[in-house]
């Protein structure tokens, strides 16, 4: 599923017109399998992919509830929490009364629970490109800006031409936000 973005013809239009083709194998292998993890999993995937967020979020609960240490999908949750608490991190300095400072924290404190306990789980296993963005992920999550930042690095010049290094580019760009939004978000996690 992921790598159907990664062909000549990706552009995310032509990929929403390909979904079909493996959502369809999906849910014949859900309704073959509909107790293995693995079939959840990779529709949370064609999901996020879609840019629907809430699925695939359901999607990989639905895979955790299948079997808790299914690292995929934990590691998929943990990184859409923390995509979702960065989103809300970018608006809260707007004069909203509820503000989506609440949101934030609880979203980066999720975030850390799921990835912070795949770390401990797995410390040896998945690919990997899926460490070095766990490792990037829990340095950003700790506000170690630094390390962020040379974990993400040494990432990009690993994959070369190869791509594949979006998230990591991502985080670079995260860290240059400056020192004391990871002061405050650090504080806010406490």
């Amino acid at each position: 599923v992921a790598d159907l973005k990664y062909t000549d013809d990706g552009s995310l239009p032509r990929l929403g017109e390909r979904a079909h083709e493996p959502a369809a194998l999906i849910d014949r292998f859900i309704g073959d399998w509909p107790d293995l993890p693995m079939g959840h999993h990779l529709r949370g995937r064609l999901w996020k992919l879609m840019g629907s967020d809430g699925q695939a979020e359901a999607c990989w609960r639905e895979a955790l509830h299948r079997d808790p240490t299914f690292a995929a999908a934990r590691f998929e949750l943990g990184m859409l929490h923390l995509e979702q608490g960065i989103a809300a991190a970018t608006v809260v300095g707007s004069t909203d009364p509820e503000g989506p400072e609440e949101d934030m924290i609880h979203l980066f404190q999720q975030a850390r629970q799921e990835l912070g306990g795949l770390a401990k789980q797995s410390a040896d296993g998945g690919d990997a490109s899926s460490r070095e963005l766990l490792g990037v992920a829990l340095a950003y999550l700790e506000a170690d800006v630094e390390t962020a930042w040379e974990l993400a690095d040494q990432a990009i010049r690993r994959a070369g031409k190869r791509g594949r290094s979006e998230r990591f580019h991502v985080f670079q760009s995260l860290v240059t936000w400056g020192r004391e939004r990871f002061i405050a978000l650090d504080r806010a996690l406490e």
